[in-house]
């Protein structure tokens, strides 16, 4: 996922939301496991999903592309 990189961050908010329902959550409260077990990091440094992940969702909200949305009824 190097979209961002390129100033490609609607495309990267797109193909994330294509694979993952929770972003704004997965991307600060999963521990990440996947990131020491990344064999990238033998030779250069680890993918760090996480990261990528919340910076993707926090300019997707920046910019308007993803808006908070409320219940239409309340829950009793």
């Amino acid at each position: 996922m190097t979209w961002f990189i390129n100033g490609r961050w609607k495309e990267a908010l797109d193909r994330l939301h294509k694979t993952n329902n929770f972003p704004e959550f997965t991307g600060r409260v999963c521990p990440a496991p996947c990131e020491g077990a990344c064999v990238l990091g033998i030779t250069e440094p680890a993918v760090t999903i996480k990261n990528i992940e919340a910076a993707i969702i926090d300019r997707g909200f920046e910019e308007g592309w993803v808006k908070h949305r409320t219940s239409r009824a309340p829950y009793g």
